[in-house]
């Protein structure tokens, strides 16, 4: 899974690729087949100025992108805001902790896990688990590449993080979590995250509906 991720203080960009099916007019949705079709693409959910939309794109065979807004009947150039009665619906059945990890959690969970050790302490949500990570040590490894490694554990949960650099640049993060219980490991899970660019600035030709969508929200 690939993805890109923008921040400009409350403005904000999430990407996640995945292949889009490819819905017909009068298609709907919940009746999609065995025989569906699919193209790479993805989805997008764009936060500006209080406001979020959620749209869809597909990958050209030339590499570029069709965005669009997916609907019961099929693609729309159109796309809306979240309306107000949606907005208030989701917030009266949120608890505090889902409010901060719509928030802050980068638009991915096992992403959000993987940065905690190096966020600011206004931006981690300090859930009855969540670790205190220490540094434990660093090194060199083969092909010039070095690491950092952290370690946190509570209440029986714990967690190792190692961030990988090629010079000054972050390449690649590994955790590894586990949970044990009386002397057992109960669960545990590994991730690997692939950086393929890692930038200090936003970029905001993210921040923006892309030029073939319409905004047709009522305000």
């Amino acid at each position: 899974m690939g993805g890109i991720i923008v921040f400009n203080k409350n403005d904000s960009y999430f990407e996640i690729a995945f292949d889009v099916p490819v819905i017909n007019a009068k298609q709907f949705v919940p009746f999609l087949g065995s025989k569906t079709k699919f193209k790479p693409g993805g989805g997008v959910i764009l936060s500006k100025d209080d406001e979020t939309f959620s749209f869809l794109f597909e990958l050209n065979e030339d590499g570029t992108r069709k965005y669009f807004a997916q609907t019961i009947w099929g693609k729309s150039s159109k796309v809306k805001t979240q309306s107000e009665k949606d907005a208030e619906i989701i917030e009266k059945y949120s608890n505090p902790y889902q409010k901060l990890f719509r928030d802050y959690n980068f638009g991915n969970a096992d992403l959000y896990q993987a940065l905690l050790p190096i966020l600011p302490p206004s931006q981690i949500i300090a859930t009855p688990n969540t670790p205190i990570y220490n540094f434990v040590g660093s090194g060199n490894l083969d092909g010039g590449l070095t690491f950092e490694d952290f370690y946190g554990e509570k209440n029986n949960f714990h967690s190792a993080i190692r961030y990988y650099f090629s010079g000054d640049k972050m390449i690649k993060i590994a955790t590894f979590n586990y949970l044990k219980e009386e002397n057992r490991v109960q669960f545990y899970e590994k991730h690997v995250i692939d950086i393929e660019e890692f930038l200090t600035t936003a970029d905001e030709n993210y921040l923006k509906l892309p030029a073939n969508l319409q905004d047709v929200t009522k305000r």
